[in-house]
């Protein structure tokens, strides 16, 4: 933040003891970064709001861009006591003070998280220049995608857990589902996956388990909702994965880059899961409405066909 606009935090908190919200929105910058690309920034369900914008497409650093929290800096675990940031949430911030150059140059974006961001194409954020709001959305391509292209001056977001929570008339949470599946699949359902584990909106949050046995877990799909999951009984202690958005997930030991590439997700031993309403972007349809174990057109090796299923 620049020395000028720390001074007149200053003069408005200490000296005139006025409440620094009163100030113009340009004294406010969220935290971010427009000279490093953060590794792993999206991956993932997130609740804490994420956004990146970017002047030459998706995660390019040879043009301008900015990564960061538009709510405040909430890196996972419990919500902070101070998030959202109440001189942040749902105030406007001119694009110019994130990166000079953004300033109609943005033609790549990302919104993660328990957020809804709106973009406008006058500085200030003045409601006349509205020009479309994001929810767990993500445009790589402005440029092929309408007229938004080069044209975006400023935006703000607003914290949206509690509006997701109210969603009930018109875009209702009324379940999602958790099937795990063995290792060594045949044909026959019933013996080689779990039955769809069901959750609705007064379950979210509630730990459910899945008691070892003769099933060694090669994967799991989940339907509709975000996860997190532990090998022991009880969801206590660090989660081994958390995975799932408002689609469909699959996680396999073949999905790279995850705890469990190249073995089998869990062995013969307990879990644990809890399941939340839904964050991250949804890039596949959930298919639990059409076939209760939500299996799709890729999962056709983990039935046998190719034999391909084990993992060591």
């Amino acid at each position: 933040m620049n020395l000028w606009r720390l001074l007149a935090i200053f003069l408005f908190k200490v000296v005139l003891g006025q409440d620094p919200s009163d100030l113009p929105q340009l004294y406010y910058e969220p935290p971010g970064s427009n000279t490093e690309i953060i590794e792993s920034f999206f991956d993932g369900p997130s609740e804490a709001c994420k956004v990146g914008l970017y002047q030459d497409g998706f995660r390019a650093k040879n043009g301008a861009f900015w990564e960061g929290y538009p709510l405040g800096k909430w890196d996972g675990g419990d919500r902070p006591s101070n998030y959202p940031n109440p001189y942040l949430d749902n105030k406007c911030v001119n694009l110019r003070d994130l990166d000079l150059d953004l300033q109609e140059q943005l033609s790549s974006y990302t919104v993660i998280g328990w957020c809804e961001c709106e973009f406008f194409a006058k500085d200030d954020c003045l409601s006349e220049s509205s020009r479309f709001a994001a929810f767990n959305r993500q445009d790589r391509e402005m440029w092929n995608n309408g007229s938004d292209d080069d044209t975006i001056r400023s935006m703000k977001c607003q914290y949206t857990q509690e509006a997701i929570k109210q969603r009930t008339k018109t875009d209702p949470f009324l379940s999602c589902t958790v099937i795990f599946v063995a290792n060594d699949i045949t044909f026959d359902h019933s013996r080689s996956a779990t039955a769809p584990k069901r959750i609705n909106f007064r379950e979210l949050d509630k730990c459910f388990t899945v008691p070892k046995g003769d099933l060694t877990i090669g994967k799991y799909i989940i339907n509709g909702c975000s996860c997190k999951f532990w090998k022991n009984l009880d969801c206590s202690g660090s989660e081994v994965d958390y995975a799932g958005n408002a689609g469909r997930t699959t996680m396999d030991c073949g999905t790279q880059g995850r705890p469990f590439e190249g073995l089998p997700l869990f062995g013969s031993q307990d879990i644990s899961y809890k399941c939340f309403l839904p964050t991250g972007i949804a890039w596949e349809e959930r298919l639990d409405k059409q076939d209760p174990y939500g299996f799709g057109p890729h999962d056709r090796y983990l039935e046998g066909i190719k034999g391909e299923a084990k993992c060591s």
